[in-house]
């Protein structure tokens, strides 16, 4: 037991004297480098504020059905544009 006693301890005084500092600019948060303040994202943000309007109004499981649907046709749209595309490089 007094090894785990000893090694909370050390773990607490390591902590305790670690030097504290604020980000550098590489370290910088999310948040600080973001572009919140751009027109692109007023209009994601405004998107999104009308679809949780739409979604508060719904079940969780029409919520799932309404994601799954949109996930599942933007992913059909994608596999579309490669088979084109696919198919294009085959006869180049």
């Amino acid at each position: 037991m007094k090894t785990n006693n000893n090694y909370a301890e050390l773990v607490d005084h390591l902590v305790s004297t670690m030097p504290t500092s604020s980000p550098t600019n590489s370290q910088q948060t999310v948040k600080d480098s973001a572009p919140f303040n751009t027109q692109a994202y007023q209009n994601y943000k405004a998107q999104v504020d009308k679809q949780r309007e739409i979604y508060s109004e719904m079940s969780i499981t029409e919520q799932l059905y309404d994601l799954g649907y949109k996930i599942d046709t933007a992913c059909q749209q994608l596999i579309s544009l490669c088979d084109k595309i696919i198919e294009e490089n085959k006869t180049s």
